[in-house]
């Protein structure tokens, strides 16, 4: 995991936390952020890295297939179950370490069957079979899984119990020293003869916030690399590849007015109390120091839902 910033040295410091201790990890984070990185991190490094590292995207697996997928089938469970049944991941993942990533998809009626899992070490394939297995749960969301729970849209008792470990992965926004180190190992990778990159390219990227995280910047300098003339990749390459209305907003060089550079800090400093607080506008306005109706104005104002 590359980086020099302190949020990431306490992130590897954590990893070792996770990976000493023989029990379910939770990893938050945003979008592009490593958390699946993090999660065969956490496994390599355990006494489980000889094992298997099953991983599984719960968002990508049809709603009518999760059970089977992870749990596997008994020989003429269903029409069409193949002759001899089919392990599921969990089996696969027997002595080794299973990642759930998007956690927080799994429909409600196979949450309480991966509860049970977690509590009693066994999976119940369909079909009736009980088999006992030894696996080692990381389960990631970009979700808020406790608004989730407060909505009634995750279950609190398995929440806590994937939550026994939580591991925060911290966007690219708070450890933007990292940003050339990424760059120039990105850069390596790149089947092109590119032998570096500018100093008011740089700039750009250090200005700019990266909501799609690590993923984006690394986009961003391959689509560079790749249309630029020369052999560096220039200011005019980067801005070329970011969204189109973000072109001014970030790494411009003309000069905003003070109006504009207040309004743009009071959106971001808005949006990052509301993120921090879990959507929560009255723990936000008190942070913020404002009234909940002057908080209300402002959102309206910056368009922030």
């Amino acid at each position: 995991m590359l980086g020099e910033s302190e949020a990431i040295k306490k992130l590897k410091q954590r990893i070792y936390i996770c990976a000493d201790a023989d029990t379910t990890v939770l990893i938050n984070g945003e979008t592009g952020t490593g958390k699946e990185l993090a999660a065969n991190a956490i496994h390599h490094i355990s006494k489980r890295a000889n094992g298997p590292m099953i991983e599984i995207n719960c968002a990508a697996i049809p709603e009518n297939l999760v059970e089977s997928e992870l749990f596997g089938y008994e020989e003429g469970s269903f029409t069409g179950a193949q002759k001899g049944g089919r392990p599921g991941k969990f089996e696969l993942a027997d002595k080794g370490t299973i990642f759930l990533d998007e956690v927080d998809q799994l429909p409600m009626h196979i949450q309480p069957k991966l509860l049970r899992v977690l509590q009693e070490k066994e999976i119940d394939r369909i079909g009736g079979k009980k088999i006992g297995v030894d696996v080692k749960v990381i389960a990631a969301t970009n979700k808020n899984l406790p608004e989730l729970v407060k909505d009634g849209r995750f279950r609190e008792d398995l929440f806590y119990r994937l939550n026994v470990i939580e591991l925060r992965i911290p966007p690219l926004r708070e450890r933007k020293e990292d940003i050339r180190l990424l760059t120039e190992h990105k850069i390596k990778t790149i089947d092109k003869d590119i032998k570096g990159i500018t100093k008011g390219a740089m700039k750009i990227l250090y200005n700019y916030s990266w909501p799609g995280n690590i993923r984006e910047l690394f986009n961003v300098i391959d689509r560079s690399a790749y249309f630029c003339s020369g052999d560096r990749i220039e200011e005019d390459d980067i801005m070329e590849m970011l969204p189109q209305e973000k072109r001014k907003e970030y790494g411009s060089r003309e000069i905003k007015s003070l109006e504009a550079v207040r309004d743009e800090a009071e959106k971001q400093a808005i949006k990052r109390a509301l993120e921090l607080y879990g959507g929560n506008k009255s723990k936000a306005a008190q942070a913020l120091g404002v009234t909940r109706s002057n908080l209300y104005h402002k959102m309206k104002k910056n368009h922030i839902e």
